[in-house]
């Protein structure tokens, strides 16, 4: 699996947690704590949920 540069996607969002769409071309939600974004991804289907960081230098999805 090749992989995925999440850098550009996620550079608005330098912490908590950030919901994408599964093919990764755009954020569907984002809040400060896992339980919270869960909440607000609870109906949607497929999202994946990341941590969102200030440095994506050694991220790797």
């Amino acid at each position: 699996m090749k992989p995925i540069d999440l850098t550009t996607l996620l550079q608005k969002n330098k912490s908590g947690w950030v919901a994408v769409t599964e093919d990764y071309t755009r954020v569907v939600a984002h809040a400060k704590k896992f339980v919270d974004i869960q909440k607000k991804v609870k109906n949607k289907k497929n999202v994946v949920v990341v941590q969102a960081f200030d440095n994506y230098y050694n991220y790797v999805s």
